[in-house]
């Protein structure tokens, strides 16, 4: 399922008939198209349909079905700053060097702190909106 799919459902059992007839769920299958655009970008009961079905994704995936990513990254300094992940972070799952071996890292404010070297890095993420 969609997330047009999802907005599409919500607008019928909300009766919102003035944002059905504007046709943006039929228009065509490209969600990226100029038309789908142009409704969204004009209409703010779609905006906060979207915007809901957004946060609803993020609450499943966060709490009962978590994205798992696994990323390569370098330790610079004994540190790596979460602005290298390549997604969201959300919580580390594991960390191992490039032998497999377990390392030990501490979470701080803006970076997580460890020994210098190539981590495999395990993690949960928040995903994008849609």
């Amino acid at each position: 399922m969609k997330i047009r799919d999802i907005v599409e459902l919500a607008a019928v059992l909300l009766q919102n008939n003035e944002l059905i007839n504007t046709n943006v769920f039929w228009h065509i299958e490209n969600e990226n198209n100029e038309y789908v655009q142009k409704v969204i970008k004009e209409r703010l009961d779609l905006q906060q349909l979207i915007r809901c079905a957004n946060l609803a994704v993020k609450e499943v995936a966060c709490e009962f079905i978590p994205l798992t990513f696994r990323q390569i990254i370098k330790s610079e300094a004994g540190a790596i700053p979460y602005t290298k992940f390549a997604k969201p972070l959300l919580s580390i799952k594991s960390i191992k060097d490039l032998n497999g071996e377990v390392v030990t890292a501490y979470t701080m404010p803006n970076y997580l702190a460890l020994e210098e070297g190539t981590f495999a890095i395990t993690y949960s993420y928040i995903p994008s909106d849609k």
